[in-house]
Order: C-alpha cells, then sequence, then structure tokens
C-alpha cells in the first residue's frame, strides 16, 4: 500500500535526483527523454512506498519551483502549484544545490524553522527594528556545513526592500507560495569567507542579480556597484 505520509528528505532528494537527471537528458537533445524507466527505477527503488501518480505529482512539484526559480523544466511535468510552503522551502534548497553548490541550505530541520521564523517575522503588522545581526556566524556541521543565520536580519532586508531588487529596483518576479514578493538575500562578502550575516552585508536581490553576484566576471566590480547604491552597507 503507497505512503500517505509526509516525503523525507531521503524522498524529495531522490525525486530531486532523478528530475535534474531528466533535465540532462534534455539539454543534451535527447531526442525520446526516458520517462517510464526513470518512474519504474524510482518506484523499485528509493520511493518504493510511493505511488506512480504521487512521484509524477512530485515531479510536476518540482516544475513549480524549478519555474519559480527561472530554471528550465522538463517536458511533460508540467508545474503544479499544490506544495506546501515547507516542502516547497526543502526542493527549493535541494535545487539551489544542485545549480549552485555552496549557495544552497541544505534541507533539514534547521532550514525549515530558519524559514519559519523569517515568513513569522514578515507577516507580523509590526516593523522589525534594525537587528544586530551576528558578526561571526556559528558553523554547524553535517555531511556538508552551513551557518546558522539570523531570521530577522533577513525578514529586515526583505523588509525594507519592499518587493523591489535593490540593485536594478525591478519588482519581485512573482508572488511565492506564501503570498509574498519573491526576491532572494545575498550576502555582499560571502558567509563561507568571513563575511558577517548583519544589516550591514545583507541585501535583497531578484535572481537575476543574485546570480550576478555570484557568477558574472565583473562581480568585483557589481559588489563595488552594490556598495555604492545602499548607504547602509559597510564594506568587510
Amino acid at each position: 500500500m503507497a505512503k500517505t505520509e509526509n516525503w523525507t528528505t531521503r524522498e524529495l532528494t531522490a525525486a530531486v535526483d532523478a528530475y535534474f537527471m531528466l533535465r540532462s537528458m534534455r539539454t543534451m537533445n535527447v531526442k525520446r527523454i526516458p520517462k517510464k524507466p526513470t518512474l519504474d527505477a524510482l518506484l523499485a527503488g528509493p520511493l518504493s512506498g510511493r505511488s506512480k501518480s504521487s512521484i509524477e505529482r512530485r515531479l510536476s512539484n518540482i516544475s513549480y519551483v524549478m519555474m519559480s526559480m527561472g530554471e528550465e523544466i522538463v517536458d511533460g511535468y508540467k508545474p503544479l502549484s499544490n506544495v506546501g510552503a515547507k516542502v516547497k522551502a526543502q526542493i527549493e534548497c535541494l535545487i539551489r544545490q544542485r545549480l549552485f553548490g555552496f549557495q544552497g541550505e541544505p534541507a533539514n530541520h534547521e532550514a525549515q524553522e530558519f524559514e519559519r521564523r523569517v515568513l513569522q517575522l514578515r507577516r507580523r503588522e509590526v516593523r522589525i527594528d534594525r537587528p544586530a545581526g551576528t558578526k561571526r556566524p556559528q558553523k554547524i556541521v553535517r555531511s556538508i556545513y552551513g551557518f546558522l543565520r539570523s531570521a530577522e536580519v533577513k525578514a529586515y532586508v526583505l523588509q525594507e526592500a519592499n518587493g523591489r531588487c535593490e540593485v536594478c529596483a525591478s519588482p519581485a518576479p512573482f508572488i511565492d507560495g506564501d503570498g509574498m514578493p519573491y526576491l532572494e538575500v545575498h550576502h555582499v562578502k560571502p558567509l563561507a569567507e568571513g563575511g558577517s550575516d548583519r544589516v550591514g552585508n545583507a541585501i535583497a536581490v531578484c535572481p537575476n542579480c543574485h546570480r550576478r553576484a555570484h557568477f558574472s566576471g565583473d562581480k568585483a566590480e557589481f559588489a563595488t556597484l552594490i556598495y555604492s547604491k545602499l548607504p547602509r552597507l559597510t564594506a568587510e
């Protein structure tokens, strides 16, 4: 009998891995993407407790999250938005780990609780006072490492952006599943390079500017531009 309880991180990871395998074949111009063999392998392996229809719905959920991130999706899995906020956050973390490596946050309890706290702060009617943040965020060790971040700092930065990218001034590209304008928070000096998790080192940006900040050939000049546009920032 197929499971009805919430998907585990292991199951979501298997689904995202399968999705990216199909996506890679699409980019290689494979004439016939092997969706059925992939589905059969999932049913016989890591998702043996799930039904075929539930797996297909989950893959369509992944398409929805991929589309919301501006990424190409797999043909045949029409974006399906009926995914809860916590699962959506997990899927997005897993996607980021595959797309950007170091930018992804581990899809675990701490990450879920962090995003829940950010959302709680953003939904309050009372404005957030500028938080002190943490100069040197505590490292936490798992199979990969991440940083314990301040939910107040992220919520405050998103609040101040008011739905517009703080670099290019474009409006948020869409409204997310929680009814909030979708922007991403970028640390101008990355945490992995000793940057602080403070308001003076964090900005709210659209996905395009976020990628430029990390991957462009002129990212040093782009960082200089960012500092010049936002007086609250302090070069670290």
